[in-house]
């Protein structure tokens, strides 16, 4: 079994790719171009640079220089599907840094990946990377928005006229060296992207107690979801020390925290527990704290940032995957089940010398944790890919034991990727069935 221990190398890896900065695409050279530039008659100073015989210019000046106008354009960055949004017939708005001239005579740009829609469908444009910016074939984006291109080649000036229509058929002829070069096509497949998991609201709970498992696993999972860390209710027919002793309320209370642990593994144990206690007033009021008194997660607000910066961190790692072609949008949900699971035990150890080993968002970090820590983080993955999973409490080799429950392809199946990393037996623990399981472990969820 390898154990790569390059968690952070990947994520960084990852998070390139997904920003459409394509590492592995053809790369080609960009010469400032000596072309200039007309808008309604206008002279406008803007970089552009010469790529294949074509004039490739910063998406944003281009907004830029047809803002004010009739075909004026917004750009916007949607950063949880890492892609580029124009919408048409949109004032733009300027971030301060169009129309720089500040680059290198020559320099290398690279095809970027990052997916282009315009009025919310998909287009097909040629698009470079130069120096962190997008770099877009003049014609391409001025013909979206139906600004009208011509090229006078006796001053070699480019013109751009607005409240126009764009003719799609109208031949720009650009003199290069008076050369006339042949633009390569170049056609690339836009790979799924996918959006950081974002949980659905949870109702809060009633404030008058019910006796059941079910009540407070809504109460946990209403805390662990809405980002408060205290719930208040009403323990009517109780005094306080008649209920911290009652063993039926002491059992409801843990199999509702069992129950929200399953359905919120990913989150619930970037808590570092629970406790609770009566409000001062009335000592039939009785409040439950989810506490963070562990060293990562000192206080409420971290944990709420923990939980955005986990699932922004997942998905740029799911994105890598289907950016390398990993595993690909056409794939079954097992396909890419498998992949994840196999990437969660390439890269992560079994221990608890972090500091907060049941948490899956400590292991992906540190690339260690325990069995917790391992279903969390397979949860979050599983869930940002689109694959519906749950945490699993049971029982293995007499010992408390955490698992996951997913639904691959229409079928509810059980993975144990602890075991399946620490036993060195990838292909035992994946995809198991309902049978398998209960021959290596005693369940005991209430839920399913």
């Amino acid at each position: 079994m390898k154990k790569t221990k390059q968690i952070t190398a990947l994520c960084t890896l990852s998070l390139t790719m997904a920003l459409g900065f394509a590492t592995t695409a053809s790369a080609a050279t960009a010469t400032l171009s000596a072309t200039n530039l007309q808008v309604d008659g206008e002279a406008v100073a803007v970089q552009a640079y010469m790529i294949d015989g074509n004039n490739y210019i910063k998406l944003r000046d281009l907004a830029t220089m047809v803002n004010g106008t009739e075909n004026n354009f917004e750009v916007t960055w949607n950063s949880d599907f890492k892609s580029i949004e124009l919408q048409s017939t949109t004032p733009y708005t300027t971030t301060g840094s169009e129309m720089a001239m500040d680059g290198s005579q020559t320099t290398t740009a690279t095809l970027s990946t990052s997916p282009i829609y315009v009025d919310g469908g998909l287009v097909d444009l040629t698009a470079y990377n130069i120096s962190d910016n997008n770099y877009f074939k003049l014609r391409d984006v001025m013909g979206l928005f139906d600004v009208a291109v011509g090229y006078d080649s006796t001053s070699n000036t480019a013109t751009l006229t607005t409240g126009g229509t764009f003719d799609a058929s109208e031949t720009l002829v650009e003199d290069v060296e008076e050369e006339i070069v042949e633009e390569e096509v170049i056609v690339e497949e836009v790979v799924a992207k996918s959006a950081a998991y974002t949980y659905p609201a949870v109702a809060k709970p009633s404030s008058t107690m019910t006796l059941s498992w079910e009540y407070f696993g809504e109460v946990f999972s209403y805390l662990a979801v809405s980002g408060e860390d205290s719930f208040t209710f009403t323990a009517t027919g109780y005094t306080y020390d008649e209920l911290k002793a009652d063993e039926a309320y002491i059992s409801a209370r843990t199999d509702g925290y069992d129950y929200a642990l399953g359905q919120h593994i990913d989150i619930l144990k970037l808590y570092y527990g629970y406790a609770w206690n009566y409000s001062s007033g009335n000592n039939t009021n009785i409040t439950l704290y989810l506490t963070c008194d562990n060293s990562i997660y000192k206080d409420l607000d971290a944990v709420v940032d923990a939980k955005e910066d986990f699932f922004d961190e997942v998905a740029d790692l799911i994105n890598g995957f289907y950016a390398s072609g990993a595993i690909n949008a056409s794939d079954s949900d097992t396909v890419k089940a498998r992949y994840i699971y196999n990437w969660i035990c390439d890269n992560t150890v079994y221990g608890y010398n972090t500091s907060n080993p049941y948490s899956g968002y400590t292991t992906l970090q540190t690339g260690e944790g325990v069995c917790m820590g391992y279903a969390g983080l397979l949860n979050a993955m599983y869930r940002t890919a689109g694959i519906e999973c749950y945490g699993v409490g049971c029982s293995a080799n007499g010992e408390g034991h955490t698992i996951n429950m997913a639904k691959l392809d229409g079928t509810w199946v059980y993975t144990d990727a602890t075991f399946g990393d620490t036993g060195n037996n990838y292909d035992k623990y994946f995809a198991m069935s309902k049978d398998t399981v209960n021959q290596i472990y005693s369940l005991d969820h209430k839920w399913a």
